[in-house]
């Protein structure tokens, strides 16, 4: 049998093998680092201006929301004033330099002030415009969806009107306004004749809505049809 002519290696433990890699790849960076360092403090500065930038925009968009939902919450104040051509003003400035929900809110209170004052074609145009190209919450947007129907109640266009209400629980089932904008619609179905479109109408509601406070009446209506 062979005599061992020196010491035999020591084996490396797995521990021992992740430290050795870790010190190598350590000294690999800071190789690389030595041999880069101009390049490598050009990207962190790089980095550094871009970071700096960001919250300096950020900052400024925040500063520039909030003056702007100032202007809308004064805006919204004469509105409620009934100091409409005040208000109108102020909301088609909001809208003109401002995007997103600030515009949107605003167009929906032009819609609004117009139908107050009875200007309805007014009216349903710039509800038909925030529906087409705005979504501020969902509040709002169903606001405006009835606001339309509204509009082509005030019209004589009562088919139009129904459809237009029943928009509503179809896309909404589970707000709360879901069951008046059925309620809405069957009148609407009523005041043209329409008995049989009007009862599916009320009995689809007592069915969706079984807790609806509109359940008593719906109830005595549908009684007096059938």
């Amino acid at each position: 049998m062979a005599t061992q002519t020196g010491k035999a290696k020591k084996r490396l433990s797995r521990k021992e093998m992740r430290e050795d890699k870790l010190i190598g790849m350590a000294q690999k960076v800071e190789q690389f680092y030595e041999q880069n360092r101009k390049l490598v403090m050009a990207v962190m500065a790089g980095i550094l201006v871009v970071i700096v930038a960001f919250f300096m925009v950020r900052g400024n968009q925040q500063k520039v929301f909030k003056e702007a939902s100032l202007s809308l919450s004064i805006a919204k104040v004469m509105f409620e004033m009934k100091r409409f051509d005040e208000a109108e003003s102020q909301f088609q400035a909001l809208k003109t330099r401002y995007g997103g929900r600030i515009a949107g809110e605003a167009q929906f209170y032009l819609a609004k002030s117009a139908f107050l004052q009875d200007n309805i074609e007014e009216a349903e145009a710039g509800f038909r415009e925030y529906i087409a190209n705005y979504h501020v919450d969902k509040y709002i947007d169903i606001a405006a969806i009835a606001g339309l129907a509204a509009c082509q109640e005030s019209q004589g266009r009562f088919e139009e009107a129904a459809e237009t209400y029943l928009s509503i629980p179809r896309k909404h089932r589970k707000h709360y306004f879901a069951p008046q904008a059925m309620y809405q619609a069957a009148q609407c179905y009523l005041t043209v004749n329409q008995n049989d479109k009007a009862l599916q109408t009320y009995q689809l509601l007592l069915k969706q809505y079984p807790n609806s406070t509109l359940k008593g009446t719906v109830a005595q209506l549908v009684s007096k049809i059938q």
